[in-house]
């Protein structure tokens, strides 16, 4: 009965005390080992982490290093087209001053007479030799290689030299329209044809 239920509690109680009693132990060392786990994770995170950081931080100087780096290739090559016009510039200044120079020998003084018509039904006059030819053809070339070089230096227009020559170009243009027109005025109606250095000329 009684007695017999009695002993079998008591003996339950105590099979019981004795698994609590050895799972202490066992839940002792699973809790150790599951903090020394989670301290073992949160170290290696916060490692990664800062390991995350650090190439953060040199992506972020690898960047600001090719900006940098391509505002001065940038900066290189905007030197270089500078460099470039302002040799340009000088090369177009040289053959303009040539052509200038040239120009004004081709053409006759201004205080040289009556310039020579080529005029093959006129005959030059009595004690003198007649006067060289007027090469207009040429002088054509020079003319409009100068006015080209001239445009292409027009946003140097301020400088002293580039003033010069503009100043040079505009006084041997003029000084050619005067000279076609003294011949024109030189011409003897009565002879014909003007002559093949004139007709040149109008062309």
């Amino acid at each position: 009965g009684i007695d017999a239920f009695e002993a079998q509690l008591e003996a339950e109680l105590a099979q019981l005390d004795l698994e609590l009693h050895q799972a202490i132990p066992a839940q002792v060392v699973a809790h150790r080992r599951l903090v020394s786990e989670v301290n073992f994770t949160h170290t290696a995170t916060k490692e990664l982490q800062q390991k995350v950081d650090r190439i953060v931080q040199r992506a972020i100087q690898s960047e600001a290093s090719a900006e940098h780096l391509c505002q001065g290739v940038r900066s290189l090559d905007t030197a270089k087209r500078k460099l470039c016009a302002t040799v340009k510039a000088l090369q177009n200044i040289q053959m303009l001053d040539y052509g200038l120079a040239q120009l004004a020998k081709m053409l006759p003084n201004s205080g040289s007479g009556v310039p020579n018509t080529n005029n093959s039904n006129c005959s030059p006059k009595a004690g003198g030799d007649a006067p060289k030819p007027v090469a207009y053809s040429e002088i054509a070339v020079f003319l409009s290689d100068c006015g080209s070089r001239m445009e292409q230096l027009e946003k140097y227009a301020e400088l002293p030299k580039v003033r010069s020559l503009k100043v040079s170009l505009a006084a041997l243009h003029e000084r050619l329209q005067k000279q076609i027109i003294g011949q024109y005025g030189a011409v003897d109606p009565s002879a014909g044809c003007p002559g093949a250095e004139l007709l040149e000329a109008c062309e």
